[in-house]
């Protein structure tokens, strides 16, 4: 069997300091003078999710497959910190998913005013079998 996944990269600012966001029509809207940046970019990190993910072998055998959900903070240092499972698909999943998240090298921090700030990103980690 062959492993395929897909990866995609929401980014909410839920942790931000007060005043860094404004509502707009109902939505909050940044206010960032950068966001946070993984070392060489945006195909930099996909490439470290799928050299680093392991499809567990039990899911494997058993057909399981999903999209797992990780929200995390990246602090003003750039430190990947409180990773979580937000949307569950099964036990092993989930905790790889969760495990290859907490392996990501710092970024480059998020600044608001010429300041780091706390962000809150989640990623989404498609497991398909093929």
């Amino acid at each position: 069997m062959l492993m395929f996944f897909f990866l995609a990269v929401i980014k909410l600012d839920a942790q931000n300091p007060a005043g860094s966001t404004e509502k707009s029509g109902g939505h909050l809207i940044s206010r960032f003078t950068s966001k946070a940046e993984f070392p060489g970019g945006y195909y930099a990190f996909i490439k470290f999710i799928q050299k680093n993910i392991q499809y567990p072998q039990m899911e494997r055998d058993n057909d399981i497959q999903g999209i797992v959900t990780v929200g995390f903070l990246i602090d003003e240092n750039g430190k990947v910190t409180n990773v979580e499972t937000i949307k569950n698909v099964s036990p092993g999943l989930d905790k790889e998913a969760k495990r290859v998240v907490k392996l990501l090298p710092d970024f480059k921090p998020a600044m608001y005013n010429g300041k780091p700030v706390r962000v809150y990103y989640m990623v989404n980690v498609t497991f398909r079998l093929q």
